[in-house]
């Protein structure tokens, strides 16, 4: 059985590299390609507690239907 990544991946740089990770796994890219920016979270640690924060609006993966 061949997996199948169904969520839209932008086009930008991270999802190019997450495009190109994928399918040299063998997995197949069954989700368009959209020019919104990629999904990002950011960690930051301060004292050694960790923070995060998402970047998700308007982005690539929002516009699965």
């Amino acid at each position: 059985m061949t997996p199948h990544y169904l969520t839209p991946i932008s086009i930008d740089d991270f999802g190019e590299q997450l495009a190109d990770h994928l399918q040299r796994e063998g997995v197949v890219l069954a989700g368009e390609r959209r020019s919104e920016p990629t999904t990002q979270a950011i960690v930051t640690l301060e004292n050694g507690i960790p923070s995060d924060v998402f970047h998700r609006e308007g982005t690539a993966e929002q516009a699965i239907s």
